[in-house]
């Protein structure tokens, strides 16, 4: 067996986390605190296409199993999976599809985006504010010559 080199093991010194939220596949928030005291393979991915996550999830399973051979090693890895694509194009089972490959796989993304609201309708030029006056144009019928509705007496000529 190759001996491996003592630079290779030593790992420097971690440095701080800026504080985060994000949702994981449960819709629960994930905090930095949840990485504390786990080592973590970050994983990214958006469609499409799927394969390529796919590949890298296989990957990070294999990993995974290859430090059955320290359980305690294996108990502290998490793999995280962070989605970057777009809400539209989430599938919606994304969160079965992480967790197939070890309960210790996560997926991440951000706030989900409220959906958008609905423009108001069209607003009808003769509606008026109950209590209101009734409108009239200048000019049409049933208007007066002032504009009021009132009709001048006398025969219509």
């Amino acid at each position: 067996m190759r001996e491996i080199p003592a630079s290779l093991l030593r790992l420097p010194a971690p440095l701080a986390l800026a504080p985060f939220e994000l949702l994981d596949q449960d819709g629960e928030t994930f905090t930095n605190s949840y990485l504390n005291g786990r080592w973590s393979l970050l994983l990214s991915g958006r469609p499409p296409p799927w394969e390529a996550t796919r590949d890298r999830l296989t990957l990070a399973a294999r990993v995974r199993n290859r430090l059955a051979v320290d359980p305690g090693l294996q108990r502290r890895l998490q793999v995280l999976f962070v989605y970057l694509g777009p809400e539209e194009g989430r599938p919606p089972d994304l969160g079965e599809q992480i967790r197939f490959h070890g309960e210790r796989f996560i997926t991440l993304e951000g706030p989900r985006a409220p959906p958008p609201r609905s423009p108001p309708p069209p607003r009808d030029p003769f509606d008026r504010p109950p209590g209101a006056p009734p409108r009239h144009l200048p000019g049409s019928i049933g208007s007066g010559s002032d504009g009021t509705g009132d009709h001048p007496p006398g025969p219509l000529t």
